[in-house]
């Protein structure tokens, strides 16, 4: 988790130093998202809940140029909760107790590195590598736990991973005004596949669990180009 954090942190002072230094565009644009697929959702943690749909913030700026194409690295969050998954039997006690249930959180953090190259004068394409820390978070609130008494806390087990894949968009741009320096209305679609590599598994056996993520999203927001 520590080493997380601080990946972030760097990588958030890193893309700032870029976006002062950016030469042609930077746009920041709201998206949303759901899951096309994802292999949370038929776990036995998830119960009947499934992950579906996310609101995700998109931030990006134009680095240059690689093999002759515009080249752009974007930051995205998404984060995702599935409540009262799976009831637990409570039989603490004489009389019947009502069960109680944990909770499941999904944070992701996305970085792209993304090449773009031009349809039309507004139409443009987009495809790269995608990289992905995922944190998910399983809860049972203490209140509802059969050991509240004892232990006041919540239970929590988080895991922490990494994961790779690639991402492809289509974008389209409208300039607001004339001349080299100019805000743009952005907008477009994107699909993105990532694979998880590395696991912080911090004692855990994971072996039969993979973490496999299809989401698609549409985003829409204002750019500035220099």
């Amino acid at each position: 988790m520590k080493h997380t954090r601080l990946f972030l942190n760097i990588f958030v002072i890193f893309f700032f130093v870029l976006s002062a230094y950016a030469q042609t565009e930077v746009y920041v644009a709201p998206s949303y998202g759901m899951y096309i697929y994802n292999s949370e959702n038929g776990t036995s943690i998830m119960g009947d809940k499934d992950f579906r749909y996310f609101f995700s913030p998109l931030i990006g700026i134009e680095i240059g140029n690689i093999l002759g194409y515009q080249s752009f690295i974007e930051y995205s969050y998404q984060n995702s909760i599935a409540e009262n998954t799976v009831p637990f039997e409570n039989n603490i006690g004489v009389a019947p107790n009502p069960p109680f249930y944990c909770n499941v959180d999904l944070k992701i953090h996305n970085i792209d590195l993304s090449l773009r190259g031009n349809i039309t004068e507004n139409l443009i394409w987009g495809i790269g590598p995608a990289f992905s820390i995922i944190n998910r978070t399983i809860t049972i609130p203490y209140m509802n736990a059969m050991w509240a008494s004892e232990w006041p806390y919540d239970f929590i087990d988080r895991l922490i991973s990494y994961a790779l894949g690639l991402h492809a968009s289509i974008i389209f741009q409208i300039p607001l005004s004339d001349g080299p320096n100019r805000f743009l209305i952005i907008s477009g679609f994107k699909a993105r596949y990532t694979h998880t590599i590395l696991y912080d598994k911090g004692g855990r056996g994971l072996s039969n669990y993979n973490q496999d993520y299809l989401t698609g999203f549409l985003f829409v927001g204002l750019g500035y180009q220099f």
